[in-house]
């Protein structure tokens, strides 16, 4: 008997239990209220979600999973539930989670359509800028990363957006148009000086780096004529009979009417007099190699004066410019002298086609033929 009133009593706990958990299955996951007639179930990561009829016809659905939402979060169009806000993608401007509808970029950031429509972007690369990302560059806006990238000008310093010029035999040094524009030129390279010229006393203006070895006095000049004269003699076997007096001058009187480019320097000859003028404030390498034209010169009146024209007369001095140049270790310059389109660049290539067929010592040759015709 005891047994039997012991098993009684298990089973009717087991079926309290039961009924306990059969009421709490029906109570709304919403708002906990009992459930009475109708309700909705909805299935989320795995498990049912039961709603009474009043919350699934009240409450915003979350945009992702469809489920009522009692504590809403906002977003781009609606609301999220808590689980689905923290798997959503943010919007890489707003912040704002995202469902249905946004855009991403080719660095795998979405983007709502509202921000990819209307915010700022980069004013080199066009991608959008994102908070805490960006800064303002000349009054235009940049992505740090396009800042971090884009070349520095060389004459201000500051990030270049927008066209960059560059000056051959100056490679790897870019301008922005405002120096290029505004700021005076160097009266050596004649590249932008920048915001801090050197101004000598003269007036004329020199960049920072000419003016670290600007030629200014006769005893500079001196010592320059001696080295590259040397070098002129002992390798190019190029002897100058002559003495050639040299002048530092402020500016050059150039004659020759079609010449686009400012001149550096200028040899005269009045008989047996031979005067060499060179440009004060010239950089030593561009001294030198002005040195070594006006020198060649110098050596043509000797060697062949009656050459029929100005493009073997200048082509030839270019040419020994640029050996001696090389001879110096400035090569980065020699390609200048190609790239000028007046009489001294196409001299000057025709040398360098001359030199390839002839020969070296070729060259020599065929100017002492060609500048003194017979009689």
């Amino acid at each position: 008997m005891r047994k039997l009133i012991l098993v009684m009593l298990i089973w009717s706990w087991v079926f309290d239990v039961a009924a306990a958990q059969a009421d709490a299955s029906k109570r709304c996951e919403m708002c906990g209220a009992e459930i009475e007639g109708v309700y909705y179930t909805f299935q989320k990561d795995g498990t049912t979600v039961i709603v009474c009829s009043e919350c699934t016809q009240s409450l915003a659905r979350c945009e992702m999973c469809g489920i009522p939402v009692r504590n809403t979060r906002s977003g781009q169009t609606g609301v999220f539930c808590h689980s689905c806000l923290l798997k959503a993608k943010k919007c890489a401007v707003c912040g704002r989670p995202l469902a249905g509808k946004y855009y991403a970029d080719n660095h795998n950031r979405v983007y709502c359509p509202e921000c990819y429509q209307n915010a700022d972007r980069c004013a080199v690369c066009n991608d959008i800028l994102r908070p805490g990302e960006w800064r303002r560059i000349n009054n235009q806006l940049v992505c740090d990363t396009c800042a971090r990238i884009q070349p520095r000008c060389h004459g201000c310093g500051a990030i270049i957006v927008g066209p960059v010029s560059s000056y051959i035999g100056y490679d790897g040094e870019s301008f922005c148009q405002q120096c290029v524009k505004n700021s005076p030129s160097c009266i050596s390279c004649l590249r932008p000086c920048g915001p801090h010229p050197v101004r000598m006393k003269n007036g004329n203006c020199l960049c920072r780096d000419c003016a670290t070895t600007a030629i200014r006095d006769a005893n500079q000049l001196e010592s320059i004529v001696t080295q590259v004269a040397r070098h002129l003699e002992t390798g190019l076997l190029m002897t100058i009979n002559h003495h050639v007096s040299f002048k530092l001058v402020d500016i050059i009187d150039y004659d020759r009417a079609s010449n686009q480019y400012r001149e550096s320097g200028r040899f005269i000859q009045v008989g047996d007099d031979f005067t060499v003028k060179i440009l004060l404030g010239l950089s030593r390498p561009l001294c030198i190699e002005t040195v070594a034209h006006e020198l060649a010169h110098a050596w043509q009146a000797e060697n062949c004066p009656h050459l029929p024209n100005d493009e073997l007369i200048e082509g030839f001095a270019q040419w020994v410019a640029a050996h001696t140049l090389s001879r110096f270790g400035y090569r980065s310059l020699i390609d200048r002298l190609g790239e000028r389109e007046d009489v001294y660049g196409r001299g000057y290539r025709r040398m360098i086609e001359m030199e390839r067929s002839l020969g070296f010592n070729g060259v020599f040759r065929e100017l002492i033929r060609l500048g003194n015709p017979p009689r």
